[in-house]
């Protein structure tokens, strides 16, 4: 039989101790583990079951539906100060591929009532009446929410059937901050 010194048998008797509350411990991050998963769980089944009622609700209510893609055309279409030089360069692009020649784009001050922000625009170019209907037929891919206020054509000064165009509109956004 092995006889251990009194020092050796503290030593035993501070490693099992160590071990059980290691063990104990473990155990009780173990439990404390699985009703956390069960929260979860719990949790995921009644958020699938209130999509599962809200798409229900969406689809016997065609007005949200119609309130919903109205609101996400919404946030596609808004312009805001930051995105005014990307506007613009669209506008231009969307012009001379269409065999317009931009002669101006301005915009002019911007202006906020409400929640809404907006600001005018004029856009100036010369070309012939065929070349403006497919500008005019694209405007809709330029993708803002614009309002046309007026639309000026006259006969250019120079030789030809090309046409000075003005169009007078407005670009909308939300109001910043």
């Amino acid at each position: 039989m092995v006889v251990l010194g009194k020092r050796n048998m503290v030593l035993v008797a501070v490693v099992a101790a160590i071990t059980i509350a290691l063990i104990v411990a473990n155990m009780a991050l173990g439990y404390r583990n699985t009703m956390l998963r069960q929260s979860i769980g719990a949790l995921r089944s009644r958020i699938q079951g209130q999509e599962v009622q809200l798409l229900a609700e969406k689809a016997s209510d065609p007005q949200a539906t119609e309130i919903e893609d109205f609101l996400t055309d919404w946030e596609r279409r808004q312009i805001d100060v930051k995105s005014i030089s990307e506007f613009t360069t669209q506008l231009a692009h969307e012009a001379t591929s269409a065999g317009l020649q931009v002669v101006r784009i301005t915009p002019d001050k911007w202006s906020t009532t409400g929640w809404l922000s907006s600001c005018p625009f004029n856009l100036e170019f010369r070309g012939t009446f065929q070349q403006l209907l497919k500008f005019l037929r694209h405007w809709d891919y330029v993708g803002k929410a614009a309002v046309i206020h007026g639309l000026d054509i006259e006969r250019a000064a120079e030789a030809g059937n090309n046409l000075q165009i003005r169009i007078k509109f407005t670009v909308y956004g939300e109001k910043l901050g």
